[in-house]
């Protein structure tokens, strides 16, 4: 595991203390797997932190969530077939990925500029999140793909 003993030795060094650098270093493993949902293993983390060197089940799982963002905008898009007026349906488009990949509701109004119009685009936004992260939250399968 100490294949770059340098960086556990400046570690060691900085803190005072062998069992601190231990204790930091996991500490910054255990930050890398919560901020990947836990899907690195905590060896990976550790390695991660004493190389630098990012694992390479991210490149993975970075396409796995490349297609779990497409199955959720092939959910978006069996609402927006049905609204006629186009810059509204571009606005709740763009409005939905942006969403998807800020991971919080937002809205972009595009070039729509009249308050009715704005607030159909909020209202198809909220219908179609809502759906998006039901789904999600009961763990249901949609369009083949797990979303």
């Amino acid at each position: 595991m100490l294949q770059n003993q340098k960086y556990f030795e400046d570690k060691t060094k900085q803190l005072g203390s062998i069992y601190a650098a231990v204790n930091h270093i996991a500490k910054q493993a255990r930050k890398l797997e919560e901020s990947y949902d836990n899907k690195i293993l905590s060896s990976e983390a550790l390695t991660w932190v004493m190389t630098g060197e990012e694992p390479k089940i991210l490149s993975v799982l970075k396409n796995i969530d490349k297609k779990r963002l497409t199955d959720e905008i092939r959910t978006m898009e069996e609402y927006l077939i049905y609204i006629d007026d186009l810059d509204v349906r571009y606005a709740v488009q763009d409005s939905i990925e942006k969403s998807i990949s800020h991971k919080h509701l937002s809205y972009t109004y595009n070039n729509v500029e009249d308050d009715p119009r704005k607030a159909r685009i909020r209202v198809l936004c909220n219908m179609i999140w809502q759906n998006i992260y039901l789904l999600k939250k009961e763990g249901l399968t949609y369009n083949g793909g797990r979303i």
